[in-house]
């Protein structure tokens, strides 16, 4: 397996993870009082984590093309 192969596995893995840490707290938040401060502090990292890694991800895409 080649390193950006093993890059690109890791990251669609972390992913995975953030979409369902961020479903999680997505239902909870629902459930508890609009309060909950660090739950909504938690869900805009996730998301916030998810976008970065895209943004990498889309950044390599057009680079290795542009080779």
């Amino acid at each position: 397996m080649l390193i950006n192969e093993k890059q690109f596995d890791k990251n669609l893995n972390r992913i995975g993870e953030l979409y369902e840490h961020g479903k999680d707290l997505l239902h909870g938040l629902l459930l508890l009082e609009p309060s909950d401060q660090k739950s909504r502090s938690e869900i805009y990292e996730v998301l916030r984590e998810m976008r970065d890694l895209a943004a990498v991800n889309l950044k390599r895409n057009h680079e290795i093309k542009d080779n």
